[in-house]
């Protein structure tokens, strides 16, 4: 089963392209937008972790720094905010913390395409991507550990949900723990941000490996097919569920602002990804008006066709 799934990268070669991908590849998808085409998934810890230590040190030190981090959070938490949140509950708290701004081992996906396509490129100076990566290929080794566990042979989308943050929590908790897997998390108690966002979690059960470690056991192959774009667009509705792993859809510095603008009139902006103020004032950077629709607006001034 694992030698059949594939990692394909694929390029944009127009705006009009992400929005001709099919149904039937996207459903099974979660989505991360990442502003540098090159940049792997990491998660905030180990990009605070590879700033601060080097790779012999921080090795060891992951998950010690991790719980520390949770522990000082909960101690002083019932300065700021009511305190209703089970100690043992690590997903819901790291949930919490990173809202706030500290950096931990989840790693923020989208159920919405577009809404990755947004975040990837509304703060890019270069090329940027979104990384898809297969939903039930992630939970198949949830599902796996639940029948076990449980000694049932199926489960509703509740039941999958409830379980894998228990089996997170379990991963946190584990010191020295070496599996790698990953574990599609959605918090119990969502913020608003999360909520606008179509937010959910990807968590890698072992800190001491990187994230894309922790990815690898799920590829095939941690080398990339290069496909062509309009080779995937017309071949998206012959994939197979589970076949396809993780994509990478790289989106040219020279397409963005054409993106980003249809993307506008889609209702996909700043100020409605950001709850409060802060989305108004991020929506300013953009003007409504392209560049090109400045030239053209010259033009027509100037009875130029």
């Amino acid at each position: 089963m694992q030698e059949s799934r594939s990692f394909l990268e694929t390029s944009l070669n127009d705006w009009k392209d992400i929005f001709k991908l099919s149904d039937k590849l996207l459903d099974d998808l979660v989505f991360r937008g990442q502003s540098n085409k090159d940049w792997k998934i990491t998660s905030s810890l180990e990009r605070l972790m590879n700033r601060l230590y080097s790779e012999q040190t921080r090795t060891p030190f992951m998950h010690s720094q991790e719980m520390q981090m949770i522990e000082e959070f909960q101690w002083k938490y019932s300065l700021f905010k009511s305190k209703n949140i089970n100690e043992d509950d690590y997903v819901e708290w790291l949930s919490i913390m990173q809202h706030y701004g500290a950096c931990t081992r989840l790693v923020d996906f989208s159920d919405s395409l577009f809404v990755a396509t947004f975040m990837a490129i509304f703060e890019s100076s270069t090329d940027s991507a979104v990384w898809a990566l297969n939903k039930y290929v992630v939970n198949y080794n949830t599902y796996t550990e639940f029948r076990r566990e449980k000694q049932k042979t199926s489960a509703s989308a509740q039941e999958l949900d409830a379980f894998s943050l228990e089996l997170a929590n379990k991963y946190i908790k584990e010191v020295g723990n070496t599996i790698n897997k990953l574990v599609l998390v959605h918090p119990k108690n969502i913020n608003e941000r999360l909520y606008r966002q179509q937010g959910l979690f990807i968590m890698p059960t072992n800190i001491q490996n990187s994230f894309m470690d922790n990815l690898s056991d799920y590829l095939g192959n941690n080398d990339p097919n290069i496909v062509d774009i309009q080779d995937l667009i017309a071949g998206a509705n012959s994939f197979v569920r589970g076949q396809l792993s993780l994509l990478k859809i790289n989106i040219p510095k020279e397409i963005q602002l054409s993106v980003l603008k249809h993307l506008r009139e889609m209702n996909i902006n700043s100020e409605i990804l950001f709850p409060g103020i802060e989305g108004l004032a991020k929506s300013l950077n953009y003007s409504k008006q392209s560049y090109q629709d400045y030239l053209d607006m010259i033009r027509r001034a100037n009875g130029m066709s």
